[in-house]
């Protein structure tokens, strides 16, 4: 397969419904910790959950993954925070370019078609991601004037959580994955002593 035909969307749409879905459930749970992890309310949380879905999506479904991240994106900006068309699909892009740019720099960094889902690799790509994403929702909501003097200091916070937001939802879902291991290992036990 040629690196370009590898960036073409290999899953079905499903799996841009089903990143989108996430994303906006996660934002939804960021959102009720804001009290606790908000930096600047609304924008900048010092764990941002979604991102896990950001990083996850391209990983998982390519360019699909990252549409569906966009989506999810514009859903909350025009249906929950009732933000105008322009700013909204200017948002969108914001929220997925910061991935795919991440995701193509670090492609073409390896020389390789696709990345390798290897822990390494995936550490790499988050600390692309969370850099690109912050300069571009840090020009967007400049260039929108959606949020008062943006400082470095808060940028770096916003990297920051965005990071802790891939780590702290990793560590979940590994818990998780050991924890149904273990659940279905003692359930696979139980039935074997009754026959």
């Amino acid at each position: 397969m040629s690196p370009q035909g590898a960036w073409l969307p290999e899953r079905p749409l499903w799996w841009g419904f089903s990143f989108a879905l996430l994303f906006v459930l996660l934002h939804g749970l960021t959102t009720l910790l804001g009290p606790v992890v908000d930096i600047v309310p609304g924008k900048v949380s010092l764990i941002y959950l979604p991102a896990f879905a950001r990083v996850v999506s391209v990983v998982v479904a390519g360019a699909a993954g990252a549409a569906g991240i966009a989506a999810g994106s514009l859903f909350l900006s025009l249906y929950i925070y009732d933000t105008s068309a322009v700013e909204a699909f200017s948002i969108a892009a914001a929220s997925s370019l910061g991935i795919l740019t991440a995701y193509w720099v670090l492609r073409h960094a390896m020389a390789t078609p696709k990345l390798p889902i290897r822990l390494s690799s995936l550490m790499v790509l988050t600390g692309l991601y969370c850099t690109f994403n912050a300069i571009f929702h840090g020009l967007i909501w400049d260039f929108f004037l959606m949020v008062d003097d943006l400082t470095p200091k808060e940028l770096t916070f916003m990297i920051l959580g965005d990071f802790l937001g891939v780590v702290v939802m990793f560590a979940a879902l590994r818990f998780a994955v050991r924890l149904f291991r273990r659940f279905n290992s003692g359930s696979d036990t139980s039935s074997g002593s009754l026959t």
